[in-house]
């Protein structure tokens, strides 16, 4: 839900206040799920009824946070509510990334740091398994740096516990330096842990208001993931930044791009 939060932050406003409304121009778009970051017991009851009310599953949560610090376990508990409130909605997959050192600077995890976030998605894991959840690691642009140390570290460290992988084929391919071949090797490395995936576009390196032919050929990538037997989510994940043309409405946004990716992915 990124981008309405971006929507209505431009309005001076808050997505708080308006779910019904963005659960309305999701459906009529043709979309019959969302992934939403639920902050409270009370907001989770609060958008129970939205979804009923528009028709709209939740397969995913979102939950961010850092996990590389001594005091991880406060921000695992954290998670687990999270958790506990989207599965009460039907949610049976947890997406969530762990937060860099800083989100604008480019300070890479010590090796200690790296081990410590490892253990921590172990313990997430094991805690989401016992409740009937799946954890899906997701990651930004910084995963990726310094030879894709911390991704390719969390995903091997956790490769027996039964953590699985939320495959956002923007942020990788942005973090490995707007790089399709590499976007399609770590999909290869990794794709039969996918069991989500968040789908954005670009235009010479600018995100997309909607999803459509560009920068990244997704043509390739969804015969990979069909090569493998991916039936999961195909969330929508457009956003604005500098220089994103806007479009027209958001129910024009969202509606082509849900006809683009039944057609990208109607395999």
């Amino acid at each position: 839900m990124f981008h309405w939060l971006q929507y209505y932050g431009d309005l001076n406003e808050g997505l708080c206040d308006h779910w019904d409304d963005a659960f309305a121009v999701i459906r009529d778009a043709g979309i019959t799920a969302v992934e939403l970051t639920i902050g409270s017991e009370q907001e989770a009851e609060h958008l129970g009824g939205l979804l009923v009310k528009r028709s709209l599953a939740l397969p995913s949560v979102y939950a961010g946070g850092r996990l590389c610090d001594e005091d991880w376990e406060e921000t695992a508990k954290d998670m687990i509510r999270q958790a506990k409130w989207g599965k009460g909605l039907g949610a049976t997959l947890l997406v969530s990334n762990p937060d860099p050192i800083d989100w604008n600077k480019p300070i890479d995890k010590s090796d200690t740091q790296l081990r410590r976030q490892a253990q921590a998605l172990r313990a997430l894991t094991s805690e989401l398994n016992g409740m009937g959840m799946t954890l899906a690691y997701h990651t930004h642009a910084p995963e990726m740096r310094q030879s894709a140390r911390e991704f390719h570290h969390m995903l091997l460290a956790t490769r027996d516990t039964g953590m699985k992988f939320c495959l956002d084929f923007h942020w990788l391919y942005r973090g490995a330096g707007d790089s399709q071949v590499a976007v399609e090797d770590l999909i290869e490395l990794y794709g039969d842990r996918i069991v989500t995936t968040h789908i954005r576009q670009s235009h010479g390196g600018v995100w997309s208001e909607t999803l459509e032919d560009g920068d990244l050929d997704y043509s390739i990538l969804a015969a990979q993931v069909a090569a493998r037997g991916y039936d999961g989510p195909l969330i929508i994940e457009c956003a604005r930044e500098a220089g994103t043309k806007n479009a027209p409405s958001m129910l024009d946004a969202y509606r082509k791009s849900r006809e683009w990716v039944d057609k990208t992915f109607s395999n």
